[in-house]
């Protein structure tokens, strides 16, 4: 029997010591096309993606366009401590929302209309839900719980 396990949040480990972000209504993205479609901030992917999204502020936005995109640019969007707003036909909508980091939307208009009536007390709601998720994905929770899952199987099926 074979058994296929498919990670579809990468991890960014990462021993850099973040602050809690600023509340800025401003969406901040890896994507420099995103950027341009939403008056955003590009923040160029790099091994210190986290550090700087987290030390811009606002709100990550994470726009995969389909159920299967994955990949080091969700996972340094969620190592960095900052609210997502993100593509609700995405895999990572599910996560986001259910870490209480982020809100799903079902497009870059509600994006927008959001973040004008945005306050700071529902960003630093979202801000301390962030926290716990990005230390858990600086510290390689992820695969540490993805090599557990597939240890577990395999005993299973001794």
């Amino acid at each position: 029997m074979s058994r296929l396990a498919y990670l579809n949040v990468w991890d960014q480990k990462s021993d850099v010591v973040l602050t809690s972000p600023q509340f800025r209504r401003q969406l901040v993205t890896l994507d420099s096309s995103l950027a341009d479609q939403t008056a955003g901030l590009w923040v160029r992917p790099s091994v210190t993606a986290a550090y700087d999204l987290n030390a811009a502020g606002g709100y990550a936005l994470l726009w995969p366009s389909t159920n299967n995109d994955s990949g080091i640019a969700a996972a340094q969007v969620l190592a960095s401590g900052l609210p997502v707003l993100v593509n609700r036909a995405s895999y990572l909508a599910r996560i986001v929302e259910r870490a209480g980091m982020g809100i799903a939307f079902a497009d870059l208009a509600a994006v927008t209309a959001y973040l004008a009536r945005s306050n700071a007390e529902d960003y630093q709601a979202l801000v301390e839900n962030a926290g716990r998720l990005s230390a858990f994905v600086r510290a390689g929770g992820f695969t540490s719980h993805a090599i557990s899952q597939a240890v577990a199987d395999i005993n299973r099926l001794k």
